[in-house]
């Protein structure tokens, strides 16, 4: 409605710093008097460059509290959100550990359905032990991931998501943010 949007990242993914300087100028310029942080730290630290500003918790480390969900007394399930050409290599390894273990195995595509991306591997076939889901509702999936015991992806999001839940998380292949 006419307000101005600006996003910062003072640092993140290993890459160095944002002039730290420059935008806190902006931000005086250009915020009219509303920012709103994610983190307690960036907030004491705007609020000490006099910078008046509102915390929110992050949204993805307290999205498990917006359902009602038990924790199941055994969680069995390994959840592998990786790339397709990972997919293809590894998958009749990943079905002999599921078949060995009788861990089930749940393959996930953090993109919705008609996205145009669609670099994440989803079986051809699915069975009792090894299943797809794509994340199209937060609920729902945060709802699955209670099942879960350990996720393997390159994904910060679905990783700190599913660690909301009490998995254990390993990020392969991902940005220097995700390691």
């Amino acid at each position: 409605r006419g307000l101005p949007i600006g996003f910062f990242s003072i640092g993140g993914n290993g890459w160095g710093h944002t002039p730290v300087k420059r935008v806190l100028d902006f931000i005086r310029c250009a915020t009219d008097g509303f920012v709103s942080v994610r983190l307690q730290s960036d907030f004491e630290y705007l609020t000490s460059c006099g910078i008046k500003c509102r915390y929110y918790t992050d949204v993805v480390l307290s999205a498990i509290y917006e359902i009602d969900q038990v924790c199941p007394s055994e969680r069995n399930v390994l959840a592998l959100s990786i790339h397709k050409r990972l997919g293809r290599i590894f998958f009749p390894v990943i079905w002999a550990l599921s078949f060995f273990s009788g861990r089930k195995i749940v393959f996930v595509k953090t993109h919705r359905e008609g996205s145009p991306y669609n670099y994440e591997f989803l079986p051809l076939r699915q069975s009792k032990r090894i299943f797809s889901h794509v994340i199209n509702d937060p609920i729902s999936s945060l709802t699955q991931m209670h099942d879960w015991k350990f996720v393997v992806s390159p994904k910060l999001h679905l990783g700190v998501a599913a660690l909301s839940c009490g998995a254990v998380f390993y990020g392969n292949e991902g940005k220097n943010k995700v390691k």
